[in-house]
């Protein structure tokens, strides 16, 4: 795509200077001009080629930003999986010092690691605290939203759905073997399942999903 992109900016510099022009001195022209090294050994004449040439100046200008905005975004999510794994590697190391048995060390990293993944409101409340209250509450919206938006029955709804929804939702920890619900309960109350699982059970405790 880049080379398509380069031979069409390439022809059209052509069609300025004329169909004798040599097609490598116009993709030497772009290609300086885009990457802004500008040596200027290449002269331009008419307001025609100076419009054309003020268009791949700001044209270079935007990718060069989008460029570095995109490095540095990876940059930064490098250093945060980095960071994930230096706390996941911490937890181990705890647990194996006071011999936690290695099933419960498990079920204690899977949630860590899940909470690392989806909800950077707490693995970063350190972070998050130095930002001022209301912008606090926005990422921690975010984060809610996200979790509402991944229920297929609420991702095509309307974004103020979503936000009701998020804003009414409170984070809930529920050890093993506690039941969430009873049969015969009236209900008042809508679950998201963000990690784990839960089982249906029938009164005699069948299991039925």
């Amino acid at each position: 795509r880049m080379v398509v992109i380069l031979h069409s900016f390439s022809v059209v510099w052509i069609l300025f200077k004329g169909s004798d022009y040599d097609y490598v001195d116009a993709l030497y022209y772009v290609l300086y001009t885009l990457t802004t090294v500008g040596y200027g050994d290449v002269e331009v004449y008419g307001d025609g080629e100076k419009l054309y040439s003020c268009f791949l100046f700001i044209l270079a200008t935007c990718l060069n930003g989008l460029t570095v905005g995109y490095l540095t975004a990876f940059i930064m999510r490098s250093d945060i999986n980095g960071d994930k794994v230096d706390k996941m590697r911490q937890t181990l190391a705890v647990l194996k010092h006071f011999e936690v048995p290695h099933t419960l060390q498990e079920e204690i990293l899977s949630y860590q690691y899940h909470v690392l993944q989806h909800n950077l409101g707490v693995a970063y409340t350190d972070v998050i605290a130095g930002l001022p209250p209301a912008m606090q509450e926005q990422v921690s919206l975010y984060m809610r939203v996200r979790l509402v938006t991944q229920v297929p029955m609420f991702h095509v709804c309307e974004i103020k759905i979503q936000i009701s929804l998020a804003q009414s939702l409170k984070n809930v920890v529920v050890p093993p073997d506690e039941y969430i619900m009873i049969a015969g309960e009236e209900g008042h109350e809508m679950f998201f399942l963000s990690h784990g699982f839960c089982d249906v059970l029938t009164p005699d405790g069948k299991l039925l999903a």
